[in-house]
C-alpha cells in the first residue's frame, strides 16, 4: 500500500513542481516571509517595536500557509505574559548555530513559560514556531514543519514513527521525513531546487489528497457522470438573496448572455419588489424561487439545491446577486466548462471590485459603473461552479466530492476556499461587494445573507486599477434590459 502510495505522491509532486506559478507561490513568497521573520530575530532586545514587527511578519506568513491565527495568540501570549522571556529566547536563537539545539532552546523556553501557569502547553504551536524560526534562518536547508501537514503524509507514506520523548525529538523525525522526501524525488526525477521545494511538495500533497490519493482517482462507477441530455440545462446558478430588487434583472440578463439557462434562487425573508422583477422569469421557467426563511441560511440553501436540483443541471455555480461569473475570452460559459468535465468542481477567482468614486448610486449598470479592481488579497478567494451529483457536502465557496477535488482554471487543485495567486485568463467572479458608498452602507445596516459583507470595511478609493474586462458584454446587456 506503501509503496503504491509513494508512486502517486511522485506523480502528484512532478505535477505540481510543473505548475507555472510555483515559484512565485512556493518560493518567492515563503521567502519574504522568512526575511521579515529573520530581520525580526535580527532586531531582537535591540529595539522597542521588535514584538510589533513579529507580529506583522507573522501576518505575512498568515497568507503563505506557514502560520495561522491562533499560532498568533499564543506567541502574543507568551509576549504579554512574559515579554522578557520571550525577547531573550529570541535574541539566544541568533547565537546558536545548530538547529537542533536551537529548537531545543526554544522548547525549554516555551516549557518555563508553561510552568509559571501564564502560558498554555500547546506541542502544535511550540513545532510550528520552533520549525518557522529556524527556517527563517536557513530557509534552502531547514523545512517549516506543521504538524498536521507532514503526520498525514508520513501515515499515508509509511514513514511509521514512535511515541516522541520531546518537541525537539518530533522535530528531528520530520527533518528526517523531508530529507527522505528530498531523496525519492531526485530519484524519481521531480527536479527541487532545495529544501524549501521539498517542503512545499509536502504540504500540496498533503492538503490535496483527495486529489491524488490512493481510491480518488476515479469516479465511483454510479453513472452519474453519464454523457448530459442536451435537452436539461446545461450551466445553472444558484444564490440566495434579501431585498436585491433593483439588480436581479441585470444579473439574470447578464447571465443569461454568458450562456446560463437556469436560476435556482432563494429568497431569505425579502420584502422588497422582487418577486415583481422575476414574475417574468418564473413564468417562462428560467428561474426557480424557494422560499428560505432560515436566517443566515446560505450554506443550509445550497445543501438544498445539490439534493433538489442535482439531476437538473450539469453545472451549477454558486455565486451571490452582487457576483458575474463569465469568460474574459468572451467564450460562452457551457464552451469553457466543458473542458473541465473530468473534474467535480471548479474555483472562479474573485475579482473584486470597489465604489469607483460613486458616492451615491448612479444611473445606468453595475457592470459599467464599477470598473475599479480593488488591490485585495481577499481576491484570491473562488466561488464554485459544481457538478452536483458528484457533492457531499458543502460551504458558501467550497465543496467537497466523492472523488477528486475543485481544481482552478488551470487544473490545478484547490484545497481551501481561496488559491495562492489569483488566475483570470479563462474564468473569473466580478464581486461588486460595495457599489457605491450610499448603497454599502444601506446594506449594512440591513440583515444580510453574507457575515463577510456586513463587517468589511469601505475600501479606500480609486484603489487597484482600472478593469473594463466585463465591458465586452454591454452593448448586448443594455439591449437585453431595453426589451423588458
Amino acid at each position: 500500500m506503501a509503496g503504491d502510495s509513494w508512486e502517486l505522491f511522485l506523480e502528484y509532486a512532478a505535477f505540481a513542481r510543473a505548475k507555472p506559478t510555483f515559484d512565485v507561490e512556493e518560493r518567492e513568497q515563503p521567502l519574504a516571509v522568512a526575511g521579515a521573520v529573520r530581520a525580526v530575530l535580527d532586531t531582537a532586545g535591540g529595539t522597542p517595536d521588535w514584538l510589533a514587527s513579529l507580529v506583522e511578519a507573522l501576518s505575512l506568513a498568515q497568507f503563505t500557509d506557514l502560520a495561522f491565527f491562533k499560532q498568533h495568540r499564543w506567541l502574543r501570549r507568551w509576549a504579554e505574559s512574559e515579554h522578557d522571556s520571550l525577547e531573550a529566547t529570541l535574541c539566544g536563537l541568533m547565537t546558536e548555530s545548530v538547529p537542533l539545539r536551537r529548537f531545543a532552546a526554544f522548547e525549554r523556553a516555551a516549557e518555563q513559560a508553561t510552568a509559571s501557569g501564564r502560558l498554555e502547553p500547546n506541542p502544535n504551536r511550540l513545532l510550528a514556531f520552533g520549525s518557522l524560526f529556524n527556517f527563517a534562518l536557513a530557509p534552502g536547508e531547514l523545512p517549516f514543519v506543521r504538524r498536521a501537514r507532514f503526520a498525514a503524509l508520513e501515515a499515508m507514506l509509511g514513514f511509521g514513527h514512535a511515541s516522541f520523548a520531546s518537541v525537539t525529538a518530533e522535530y528531528e523525525h520530520h527533518l528526517g521525513f523531508a530529507s527522505t522526501v528530498r531523496e525519492r524525488l531526485g530519484e524519481a526525477g521531480v527536479p527541487t531546487v532545495d529544501m524549501l521545494d521539498v517542503q512545499a511538495l509536502i504540504f500540496n500533497a498533503s492538503l490535496h489528497v483527495d486529489f491524488w490519493g490512493p481510491g480518488r482517482r476515479q469516479a465511483p462507477a454510479d453513472g452519474r457522470d453519464r454523457e448530459w441530455d442536451s435537452t436539461l440545462p446545461y450551466v445553472s446558478v444558484c444564490a440566495i438573496y434579501r431585498d436585491e430588487a433593483p439588480y436581479l434583472r441585470e444579473w439574470i440578463e447578464f447571465h443569461r448572455l454568458v450562456g446560463v439557462e437556469r436560476f435556482f434562487l432563494y429568497d431569505n425573508l425579502s420584502s422588497d419588489g422582487h418577486r415583481d422583477v422575476l414574475e417574468p422569469y418564473v413564468e417562462q421557467g428560467i428561474v426557480v424561487v424557494h422560499d428560505w426563511p432560515l436566517y443566515p441560511g446560505q450554506v443550509e440553501a445550497y445543501g438544498h439545491c445539490v439534493a433538489e436540483h442535482r439531476d437538473d443541471s450539469r453545472w451549477i455555480a454558486f455565486i451571490d446577486i452582487d457576483e458575474y461569473l463569465f469568460s474574459p475570452t468572451g467564450r460562452p460559459l457551457p464552451d469553457v466548462l466543458r473542458d473541465y468535465e473530468d473534474f467535480p468542481g471548479v474555483g472562479v477567482n474573485w475579482a473584486l471590485f470597489g465604489p469607483s468614486g460613486h458616492v451615491t448610486k448612479p444611473p445606468g449598470t453595475v457592470v459599467e459603473n464599477y470598473v475599479w479592481r480593488l488591490d485585495m488579497r481577499i481576491g484570491r478567494a473562488v466561488k464554485s461552479v459544481v457538478n452536483p451529483r458528484r457533492a457531499i457536502d458543502c460551504k458558501v465557496h467550497m465543496f467537497r466530492f466523492d472523488h477528486l477535488s475543485t481544481v482552478d482554471e488551470n487544473g490545478y487543485p484547490i484545497g481551501r476556499n481561496w488559491t495562492k495567486s489569483p488566475s483570470y485568463e479563462r474564468l473569473r467572479v466580478n464581486h461588486y461587494f460595495t457599489k457605491s458608498v450610499e448603497e454599502y452602507r444601506e446594506r449594512r445596516a440591513r440583515p444580510d445573507v453574507s457575515a463577510w459583507t456586513r463587517t468589511a470595511a469601505i475600501p479606500t478609493d480609486p484603489p487597484g486599477e482600472r478593469d473594463e474586462a466585463i465591458l465586452r458584454y454591454l452593448p448586448e446587456l443594455r439591449a437585453a434590459l431595453a426589451g423588458h
